[in-house]
């Protein structure tokens, strides 16, 4: 068997998936000859003083935020740490239900009372944006003291979030942003307490970059830190780093390069209009481009034999992530193998919406039993379901399983649980 690094070294096929630097060098010297640990001369992650304090302020000015902290651990570790920050007085939480698993863990560990919200469902099922109306709504006579939400989502969907931070600072709630996909929106700074975002998703850096911003004077910045200092590793690496900071520096030098994203991606979405068999459109974020057709997955295998690997495939579509490091060439490259399959795909017959209804809660305690799928209608869920990625629940624990999950869950082919045994489903167990 070929070792790991045999097969990364041979892997030639083109990524329209993430990490954002799309295999492309932007700092050379990377990385065994500079893997070093915490030495004289170097300052440390837990207590930036010097070249690591720099990296922060840096990530300060470019997104407007009043602190910013590198992360080594990815948009988790500050996802974690962020949430268990704010609700260190009130436990009471908003979740918006199309939040990733880590919001979810992070609620656990916490021992928070989650409130669930839920996003409008868009084309082809995609859950769409948190309106400020709805989580006015949900604040409205609770003792609610944090509300996270996540804009931009996996597939581009950006809700209103300046709207949605005045509905919380009049309600005394927190606003937490989960941008883990919004590391390229550099415009304008993020109307919220605090947001987490992934360098390494939609930027030129290293996968498990990313910052976690402190947006507002209501947050305590030393409870931040003391979080980050349980959730993040105490053996952080300085490659990556280095890699945020190269990074950083790339997205400050290089303003260019994103205004010539903004063109290449026009001449894209302008060249796909005479395809036949697939739809191809984007929601609020041109750079997650989805593409529709009858069968995702057979989309996906296809523009696999032509080189191509896209971020994710569904029922009815694929997601491609088109970064600042893909230029007019790649994308041009991605056209000709659409233009090649849209001859040979079966017509586009993708429905428009695919409702699916938050499931009702239940009471989940009490012992449990793991169940067969087709035998779980009716019960009450005792564990996550997801579909990864991008990690989103499709059942939560407590929720009541119904025929219409049973079968959107029997319908995906990229399942997770957090038992590992699906399609056995942990249940609450019927005496």
């Amino acid at each position: 068997m070929k070792s790991l690094l045999e097969k990364l070294k041979e892997n030639n096929m083109k990524p329209y998936h993430m990490p954002g630097h799309k295999r492309r060098v932007i700092a050379e010297g990377l990385p065994y000859s500079i893997d070093i640990t915490e030495i004289e001369g170097f300052d440390n992650l837990h207590d930036m003083q010097g070249e690591i304090k720099d990296i922060a302020d840096r990530g300060a000015q470019i997104y407007r935020s009043v602190a910013s902290y590198p992360l080594v651990n990815g948009s988790t570790c500050g996802i974690l740490a962020g949430i268990y920050s704010l609700t260190r007085d009130n436990k009471n939480i908003l979740i918006a239900r199309n939040c990733h698993k880590s919001v979810y863990n992070a609620a656990e560990i916490a021992g928070l009372a989650p409130t669930y919200i839920m996003p409008k469902t868009e084309k082809l099922g995609i859950m769409g944006k948190i309106t400020p109306e709805s989580v006015e709504k949900a604040l409205k006579g609770s003792d609610i003291g944090t509300v996270v939400i996540t804009s931009p989502t996996y597939e581009g969907v950006v809700s209103d979030v300046d709207a949605i931070y005045q509905v919380c600072k009049r309600y005394g709630a927190y606003l937490f942003v989960d941008a883990a996909h919004g590391a390229h929106f550099m415009e304008k700074a993020v109307k919220c307490d605090m947001c987490v975002m992934s360098l390494h998703k939609t930027l030129p850096a290293l996968t498990q970059t990313a910052l976690l911003n402190i947006c507002s004077d209501r947050v305590d910045k030393s409870l931040v830190q003391h979080a980050l200092s349980i959730f993040e590793t105490s053996s952080p690496s300085y490659v990556l780093l280095a890699s945020i900071d190269e990074c950083l520096r790339y997205v400050q030098e290089n303003k260019d390069d994103f205004d010539e994203l903004a063109r290449n991606l026009s001449f894209f979405y302008e060249n796909t209009a005479s395809l036949h068999n697939m739809k191809v459109f984007c929601f609020d974020d041109p750079t997650k481009i989805i593409i529709a057709s009858s069968d995702g997955y057979l989309l996906a295998d296809l523009l696999r034999k032509n080189n191509i690997e896209v971020e994710m495939a569904s029922d009815y579509y694929v997601l491609a992530i088109v970064t600042c490091q893909d230029k007019l060439g790649d994308l041009q490259i991605l056209l000709d193998a659409l233009d090649k399959i849209d001859k040979i795909l079966p017509p586009y017959n993708a429905p428009e919406t695919l409702p699916i209804n938050l499931p009702q809660k239940g009471d989940g305690t009490g012992q449990g039993e793991f169940c067969e799928l087709d035998m779980c209608c009716g019960k009450i869920s005792k564990e996550y379901i997801w579909a990864y990625p991008p990690g989103v629940p499709l059942v939560a624990p407590n929720e009541i399983i119904d025929k219409d999950i049973i079968g959107y869950l029997k319908s995906k082919k990229n399942l997770k649980s957090t038992m590992g045994k699906y399609p056995n489903i942990y249940v609450k167990k019927v005496l």
